[in-house]
């Protein structure tokens, strides 16, 4: 069996000042890294739930016009669709698609969906990360600007 020498190296408060602002740089760069990713990943999914809420309002001429308003025929969509409030096909463009050439079986839809929802759960684990990753730069941010108080008050006392 090979065991190593237990050398106790000593390090200097520059070097080990060095060491830290080194760290500090690598956790700067893999929060920028992830940060980047986080924007990729979010401009790629469909972030639905995140949709700005608009409100349209239809004018009518009178009460009598408005009794007869139908906004699915208005908008020229079908029924089933008037709550969605992304993708909304018309009528004339869902009379030209053979649905069954864009659905070929319900495995892909399934597919599709769990592919959604990993990439999903992705962004989520790289947002936490980013974050775990922001409050741990601040923090030897924050241990930084002590030791150089500590050492600008030790100074001051010495002299």
């Amino acid at each position: 069996m090979h065991k190593g020498k237990n050398k106790s190296v000593e390090l200097s408060d520059e070097q080990v000042r060095l060491m830290q602002t080194q760290d500090k740089r690598y956790i700067t760069s893999r929060r920028v890294m992830e940060l980047k990713k986080v924007e990729k990943l979010n401009a790629s999914l469909q972030r639905l739930e995140e949709a700005p809420v608009n409100k349209h309002k239809f004018f009518t001429e009178d009460e009598k016009e408005f009794k007869k308003f139908r906004l699915a025929k208005h908008l020229d969509t079908p029924a089933e669709l008037i709550g969605r409030k992304y993708n909304r096909i018309r009528n004339s463009d869902l009379a030209k698609i053979d649905l069954t050439k864009v659905v070929k079986d319900v495995e892909t839809l399934k597919n599709c969906e769990k592919l959604a929802s990993k990439r999903y759960k992705e962004l989520m684990r790289r947002t936490e990360r980013k974050d775990k990753l922001a409050t741990l730069e601040e923090k030897m941010r924050i241990k930084q600007v002590l030791q150089v108080c500590e050492i600008s008050y030790l100074n001051y006392t010495l002299s």
